[in-house]
Parts: structure tokens; C-alpha cells; sequence
């Protein structure tokens, strides 16, 4: 395993959403992680920290 898959938990938003395409939920966490530069360490604080409060997805986005 690599060192980002690691600092990721091994959880992987977008496989998940293409496995699950009618998953609204796992669009917006696709979505969310993807805008934030994908599977980087930290990823689910930088999605908690978004600074884009004009996005439509901006209420329903996941780990607020």
C-alpha cells in the first residue's frame, strides 16, 4: 500500500460513486473529494473546511 492510500484510510470516494452510480450521496462525496484535489492526506478536513459557500453543493457536503 502506498503512503496515500495510508493517510486516506484506504476509502476511496470516486470508485465507490462509479460502483454506485444512482448514489446521490456518493456523487456529492466523489464531487467534494475531487474539487479538493482528490485523495490527498487530509482530504476529509480540507472537504470540512471548504471555502466555497457559492457552490450548490456547499450545504450537503459530507464531514461538515
Amino acid at each position: 500500500m502506498s503512503d496515500d492510500t495510508e493517510d486516506t484510510g484506504g476509502y476511496d470516494p470516486i470508485a465507490i460513486a462509479r460502483r454506485n452510480p444512482q448514489s446521490k450521496a456518493a456523487a456529492i462525496k466523489a464531487f467534494c473529494c475531487t474539487c479538493m484535489g482528490g485523495l490527498v492526506p487530509n482530504w476529509r478536513n480540507d472537504i470540512r473546511g471548504c471555502t466555497a459557500p457559492n457552490c450548490p453543493l456547499y450545504p450537503h457536503r459530507p464531514y461538515q
